[in-house]
């Protein structure tokens, strides 16, 4: 032990507490500590809430409950303590009960929206088979555009069945397109109104985006080149059913979410008893106290 002025190799260390003062609540303070700490090292899954073990300040009462050695004093004070505990976990209780409400309507409204969604990419998919001529029964992703035939419709009553051209089309529109939130349609392919927008991002970067609608609506980055902008459009449509796939899925983790919230907001503040007895407790012995 390192200690100004020791000169002995051994010394020894003596704890002393004195009855009715103040080293009674610091130990059992450092004591509550210790065990805290020690079923923490041990990764204690059981310890679920605890207590804030601060030093903190004492109040007054509190200082004369450790200086006076009446015994319900010293009762009271403990019952206070323990009616603050299970009154702050009561009050996280309810405010964990206010969380799992709005995840509730959370999941409940995302449902819906993933619902609807679904729904339609089905429509969207009936309406991409109805609409599309197969010219090759091949399911090869190679020369996809060999596969059906190519017809787009320009809003002037103009039918393209180039694809080049088409690419060149969409291309001058974009040109002539000024900045803004609106959306250009331009004409229709395979059953989808085809729409074009420039705009904004972050740090000023321009942005040429091409919008595919018909139930729901669709948003896919432009190319630079002719054949590139038809490519992009029927790699987004012959995608359909992976986009069902992944809303049905949302659909599911929400449902399951949904579930999982419903049953724990259920669930009773689990000290209830506790914070019963200790407030009955505490009002028996403040009886007491004003009878003596």
């Amino acid at each position: 032990m390192l200690r100004q002025g020791n000169i002995n190799p051994k010394v020894r260390i003596y704890r002393y507490i004195c009855k009715g003062t103040f080293d009674a609540f610091a130990w059992q303070t450092i004591s509550r500590k210790a065990n805290f700490i020690e079923q923490f090292m041990k990764g204690d899954t059981t310890i679920r809430e605890m207590e804030d073990l601060g030093d903190g300040a004492l109040d007054y009462e509190t200082m004369v409950a450790i200086a006076s050695e009446n015994p319900l004093i010293m009762e009271r004070m403990k019952m206070q303590t323990e009616v603050s505990k299970y009154s702050l976990l009561e009050a996280k209780h309810k405010n964990n009960i206010f969380r799992l409400q709005d995840k509730i309507l959370n999941a409940k409204n995302r449902i819906n929206t993933f619902t609807n969604r679904y729904t339609n990419i089905l429509e969207d998919i009936n309406q991409r088979t109805k609409e599309t001529i197969v010219t090759k029964e091949d399911d090869s992703t190679e020369d996809i555009e060999n596969k059906f035939k190519f017809i787009f419709y320009t809003n002037d009553n103009h039918i393209m069945e180039d694809r080049l051209e088409v690419g060149s089309y969409i291309i001058e529109k974009f040109r002539n397109l000024s900045i803004s939130d609106d959306i250009v349609y331009i004409g229709k392919y395979r059953g989808f109104e085809i729409g074009i927008q420039k705009k904004l991002l972050s740090e000023n970067q321009l942005a040429r985006v091409l919008k595919v609608k018909y139930k729901n609506q669709y948003e896919i980055e432009s190319s630079s080149s002719e054949i590139g902008i038809t490519r992009r459009i029927d790699n987004l449509l012959n995608k359909l059913e992976e986009k069902a796939n992944q809303t049905k899925n949302i659909i599911e983790e929400e449902k399951e979410i949904l579930k999982s919230a419903e049953m724990e907001v259920k669930a009773p503040f689990r000290y209830t008893k506790e914070l019963i007895k200790a407030k009955r407790k505490l009002k028996e012995i403040e009886q007491n106290l004003c009878k003596q």
